[in-house]
């Protein structure tokens, strides 16, 4: 017979995740405003966006609520145009 997780495991596994993903976020932060180049930030940037999104979706799952996915979609596409916008930028200042 299959063993499902309890209450109590699922509590321990949504902690776990969120833990995770703020411990790469803080990372992530660290490189934003430590790092060398321009692009290096952008870089980074772009990954704590992810994991934003990432956090968001995680939030909807364990909440049941489908209006994180939807701001989770939002913040992914308005994400993507600034970082566009920005490598744009930087693509036109070097070359």
């Amino acid at each position: 017979m299959i063993d499902f997780i309890t209450l109590d495991q699922l509590g321990l596994v949504e902690a776990a995740m969120i833990f995770l993903v703020a411990l790469s976020s803080l990372l992530s932060s660290y490189r934003l405003f430590k790092g060398p180049t321009v692009l290096d930030r952008l870089l980074s940037y772009s990954s704590l966006s992810a994991k934003i999104v990432i956090f968001l979706v995680l939030e909807s799952i364990f909440n049941r609520r489908v209006a994180y996915l939807n701001l989770a979609f939002i913040y992914a596409i308005l994400s993507f145009l600034g970082i566009a916008v920005v490598a744009r930028f930087v693509e036109r200042e070097e070359g």
